[in-house]
């Protein structure tokens, strides 16, 4: 059975026997996660290696390449969503898509191409999952939507109340929480430079019908592997 039909399985069972739905959402939500954490620990070893691990971003922004990269939030905090995004990026699923200069706060990361197609072979995660132990501060990545993906978004700045437990009015579920999942740990200044587009856009300043304006390719999305005195000088960051 998969893990959807289960999720729906153990709702529907929930609200038969009169539980509160937001305490049996966020129990089943801990489970899930305690569960991925021990059952996709040997996948991810074996396509992976043992991590943390390091995807980097070639990017076309405004006519120019740039690159940034990230690192994965550490297994036992993230293991679902972490293995899902890692899965699409060995997939190259986001080769060619964009980053959206809409809002003030986030780089929104869509799976769409120039030609506004929209791609529907990412999948979602399984349930939403998050670790107060790896918030949305500035300059992590996140995933939007419930039960989450497979757009994901960069912090531009602390958003833990915006995205943290509880934070979107939208949702649903009272207290659940967009799952954060990495950290931009070179390329920062680049990030910088994407939410200066961001800040145009709000206040009108940048043309909202250029497309250079309006999106940055997301050109390649690659794993990595860094130095280990490369790893070092990140830890020492941290």
């Amino acid at each position: 059975m998969s893990y959807r039909k289960e999720f729906k399985i153990f709702i529907e069972m929930s609200l038969k026997e009169g539980e509160s739905f937001c305490n049996w959402y966020l129990i089943f939500c801990f489970a899930c996660q305690k569960l991925f954490s021990s059952k996709l620990d040997i996948q991810r070893i074996n396509r992976f290696g043992k991590g943390p691990y390091y995807i980097e971003f070639e990017i076309t922004m405004r006519g120019q390449k740039k690159f940034f990269t990230v690192e994965t939030a550490p297994n036992e905090f993230m293991p679902h969503t972490v293995y899902f995004f890692m899965d699409l990026v060995e997939k190259r699923l986001w080769d060619g898509t964009v980053f959206i200069h809409e809002w003030y706060h986030v780089i929104q990361a869509a799976p769409i191409s120039h030609g506004i197609n929209f791609r529907d072979d990412f999948g979602q995660l399984a349930f939403p999952e998050y670790s107060d132990k790896y918030a949305h501060g500035e300059y992590t990545l996140g995933m939007s939507g419930r039960p989450g993906g497979p757009e994901f978004y960069i912090n531009v700045q602390d958003n833990i109340d915006y995205h943290g437990p509880g934070g979107q009015p939208h949702s649903t579920i009272l207290n659940d929480a967009d799952p954060c999942f990495a950290k931009i740990v070179i390329g920062r200044d680049i990030i910088d430079e994407m939410k200066m587009i961001n800040a145009e856009r709000v206040h009108g300043i940048a043309d909202k019908v250029d497309e250079k304006n309006i999106v940055t390719s997301i050109d390649s999305v690659r794993i990595v592997n860094l130095s280990e005195e490369r790893r070092k000088r990140l830890e020492g960051l941290h």
